[in-house]
């Protein structure tokens, strides 16, 4: 009984360890969407958190502007590419959902990481009916 009520011990702490050390990076990226269908085009900035998927993959969230307001973006990636769920809060677009792929690089220096994205976006989970979008950031690893 006490063998059991060890390795049940063990497994509980290796899993807890497993989950309190998941890799997480802070990305700050600046990048610009454009329409398929008119001119409209924009900028924005988006400040997002990376954490490793215990599944394999990224689990991202994160907060977005533009000039119709103030958004959470929250999605994953597996295999440089990404699905994302953009959710206005506030202004012209409030209660708005977007949605948003895109395929991704990643240049490593030790800690840091500049990543660059490119993809499209939409008002479907297909993410393709809206236009096309850039962004490129500067990463750091939470340690």
């Amino acid at each position: 009984m006490s063998n059991k009520l060890l390795s049940v011990t063990t497994l509980v702490l290796l899993m807890t360890g497993a989950a309190a050390h998941a890799e997480m990076w802070n990305c700050d990226y600046d990048g610009s969407w454009d329409t398929f269908d008119s001119s409209n085009q924009g900028s924005f900035q988006w400040h997002v958190i990376w954490q490793s998927s215990a599944r394999g993959g990224w689990n991202l969230t994160g907060d977005y502007e533009d000039r119709y307001g103030e958004s959470t973006l929250n999605g994953s990636c597996n295999d440089h590419s990404c699905l994302l769920k953009q959710a206005y809060s506030s202004g012209e677009l409030e209660g708005k959902n977007y949605y948003w792929r895109g395929d991704y690089t990643d240049d490593l220096d030790g800690d840091t990481s500049v990543n660059n994205f490119t993809g499209t976006w939409g008002t479907t989970s297909a993410a393709e009916n809206g236009g096309n979008w850039h962004a490129i950031a500067n990463c750091t690893r939470n340690r």
